[in-house]
C-alpha cells in the first residue's frame, strides 16, 4: 500500500529522488532524472504488483521511429542529419539517424529507422505529430539570400559591394533551398553583396553599409 506520494504532477525530479513511500517503510525512487506525469494511484490505496504510480519521462533527447521508402535504402545510414518541425513551434529541431533496420517491411515496402532528436528545452513531448526530413545529399557550398539574385532573361546577376561601390557581377546559380540560392561561380566566400533592395540601386553607385547579415 502507498503510504505517501512525494511529488507534484508534471514536475522535474532528479535520479534517486523519493517518489512514494510504502506502508512498510520502503521508498520508491526515480531510476533516472526526468519529468513525472499525473498520479495514477491514490495515496492509501492498495496497489498490485504492476500498479503504476506515475509515468516518468526523460525527453531532453527524443527517439523517433519512422518508416522510409525502400528506394532510399542506398543512401540511408547511421549518422545522417535530421531536421524536425511541428505545427506547434516555428523552429527546426536537429537530430541524427541512430539506427537502420536490417529488414524491409514486405507490406509497406519501407524500412524502419530510428532518429534521436535534441530537445533540451523539452518543447517536444511524446505523442506529438512531427515532420521529419532526412538530409542525405548535403554538401558545403556558397549561397546568397534569394532576394539578392537578379534575373535578366537567361542570365543571373548579383550586386557586389567593394569599397562602398556597387558592382554588378554575373553568377551561375544552383539549387534553391529554404530562401537561399546556391552560387556555383561568380562570387567568392566572404565577399559583401547587396542582400535586398536590388531594384533601388545601379552599378558604380556609392552605398553606405549600415547592417550586415550572414
Amino acid at each position: 500500500m502507498v503510504n505517501s506520494i512525494d511529488f507534484d504532477k508534471y514536475s522535474f525530479v532528479k535520479k534517486g529522488s523519493e517518489i512514494a513511500k510504502l506502508i512498510n517503510g520502503k521508498s520508491i525512487t526515480a531510476p533516472f532524472s526526468g519529468r513525472v506525469g499525473k498520479r495514477e494511484i491514490t495515496q492509501g490505496i492498495l496497489g498490485g504488483q504492476n500498479s503504476i504510480i506515475a509515468n516518468l519521462d526523460d525527453i531532453k533527447l527524443l527517439k523517433v521511429d519512422v518508416k522510409l521508402p525502400e528506394n532510399y535504402l542506398s543512401v540511408i545510414k547511421k549518422g545522417l542529419k535530421v531536421f524536425v518541425n511541428t505545427d506547434a513551434y516555428n523552429e527546426i529541431f536537429l537530430g541524427k539517424i541512430e539506427s537502420v533496420s536490417s529488414r524491409v517491411d514486405p507490406t509497406t515496402r519501407s524500412i524502419l529507422v530510428q532518429a534521436k532528436i535534441e530537445n533540451k528545452q523539452e518543447k517536444l513531448i511524446p505523442g506529438m505529430l512531427l515532420n521529419l526530413k532526412v538530409i542525405f545529399n548535403q554538401k558545403k557550398s556558397l549561397s546568397i539570400p534569394e532576394a539578392s539574385l537578379i534575373i535578366q532573361g537567361k542570365e543571373k546577376f548579383a550586386y557586389k559591394i567593394n569599397n562602398n561601390e556597387i558592382k554588378k557581377v554575373k553568377v551561375v546559380a544552383g539549387r534553391r533551398i529554404e530562401g537561399r540560392i546556391e552560387i556555383i561561380s561568380g562570387l567568392q566566400e566572404n565577399e559583401t553583396i547587396l542582400a535586398e533592395g536590388t531594384n533601388k540601386v545601379r552599378p558604380k553607385k556609392k552605398v553606405k553599409i549600415v547592417k550586415t547579415i550572414n
